[in-house]
């Protein structure tokens, strides 16, 4: 416990960092998305599904392209997040990494069509994700808090240890348990 309550502090100040980092592409997100709309005419939905189509055809065959290749490459921007693709990808899992202020994994499937979506989600999902940040965050607080007053409360184990060991040497001598016959 001593160990891990040496650690967490330098856990706390990373997480908080990551936080700050998280914060900040979540405005940064909100920003862009509030600058470029979803399009509202026929005319312009079929552009960007036109546009979305051409997004994912590049990148399934940059996802096929880059297994086992041996650095990462940016392969594109796509809503002010680098797309960068990861070296020594395997094609059974495969995943892309985003970056803008901070880097993030976000997994992707087998099929085309769901990899532009899940980078969608997860881009849309920035808040879902400094929640869980921050959630990670109160719980590394509260292990800190939790082994400090372990620490502090004064009892050791060994005390009990010793006692007891000393009492089952005394009903083993007792009940003779110990002795030569």
């Amino acid at each position: 416990m001593e160990k891990e309550l040496l650690e967490l502090p330098c856990k706390i100040t990373q997480q908080k960092e990551l936080i700050a980092v998280c914060e900040d592409d979540l405005r940064y997100s909100r920003w862009w998305t509030g600058l470029y709309p979803a399009p509202v005419e026929h005319a312009a939905k079929m552009a960007e599904a036109e546009r979305r189509r051409a997004l994912r055809e590049k990148l399934d065959d940059a996802l096929r392209g880059n297994v086992l290749y041996g650095e990462e490459r940016t392969l594109m921007t796509y809503r002010g997040f680098d797309i960068i693709l990861p070296s020594q990808m395997t094609p059974d899992k495969p995943y892309v990494c985003l970056e803008h202020y901070g880097r993030y994994i976000v997994e992707l499937g087998e099929k085309e069509v769901g990899n532009l979506i899940r980078i969608d989600n997860f881009i849309d999902g920035f808040d879902k994700h400094l929640k869980d940040l921050n959630r990670g965050l109160a719980a590394l607080e509260q292990r800190q808090r939790d082994i400090e007053d372990e620490l502090n409360n004064g009892e050791s184990y060994m005390d009990k240890i010793d006692f007891y060991r000393s009492r089952i040497e005394q009903i083993d001598e007792e009940l003779g348990v110990n002795e030569d016959d």
